[in-house]
């Protein structure tokens, strides 16, 4: 959260009339949680947490809730809610746990674990499409150096070839890339370690 809230700080610092900025939407599922509501709003103004608005949804109606919303990209620790979140339309993103430090605040960083884009003809879908360009426009406001959103593209299966296929429809979607990791089978784990992303894009989660 305030890895965003800083991105959107950085942009309005650099031009008052931003229109491109992340907007927060807090979803909870949880029923003891639900009954706490106010407890819940209260808690993130406490802690200067930017939420523009609430959903306090059940498990079973969460996903249209995010449909409702016009939710860009939903973003959570339950690997199965970003399961359910997918099949239901929504571009989804696991948070990553498996770090060995906390994820900077000062800069955003995602990962896009690409290895579905080397079996899928069609490429990303317009979703995922259209979120890639958006999140491209924000890094591309910013120089090479300095900058509070990286974006890093990783591979954890086949060669280069295949890589290079890879970034080439990436980069026809409008996404370009901080840095690009080709694993070819090696353990993902200390590349994780080393960007400390804030979620991982693309397949479900982390992997050992």
């Amino acid at each position: 959260m305030k890895a965003l809230q800083n991105v959107n700080r950085r942009l309005v610092a650099a031009n008052s009339a931003e229109s491109l900025l992340f907007d927060v939407v807090l979803v909870t599922t949880d029923e003891r949680r639900r009954r706490q509501n106010a407890r819940i709003v209260s808690s993130t103004k406490h802690h200067g947490l930017e939420v523009s608005r609430f959903c306090f949804s059940g498990p079973e109606d969460f996903v249209a809730s995010l449909l409702e919303n016009r939710v860009q990209l939903f973003v959570s620790a339950e690997p199965e809610e970003v399961s359910r979140a997918c099949r239901g339309g929504v571009l989804s993103a696991l948070l990553c746990r498996r770090q060995t430090g906390p994820s900077p605040s000062e800069q955003l960083r995602v990962l896009l674990c690409a290895d579905d884009f080397a079996t899928t003809p069609a490429g990303p879908a317009p979703a995922a499409k259209r979120f890639w360009s958006q999140l491209s426009a924000m890094r591309g406001r910013f120089g090479a150096l300095d900058s509070p959103v990286s974006i890093s593209v990783m591979t954890a299966h086949g060669g280069r070839h295949s890589f290079s296929d890879i970034l080439a429809t990436l980069r026809s979607a409008g996404l370009k890339a901080d840095e690009a990791h080709c694993l070819a089978g090696a353990p993902r784990g200390p590349i994780l370690d080393r960007l400390r992303p804030h979620f991982l894009l693309g397949d479900g989660g982390p992997r050992p």
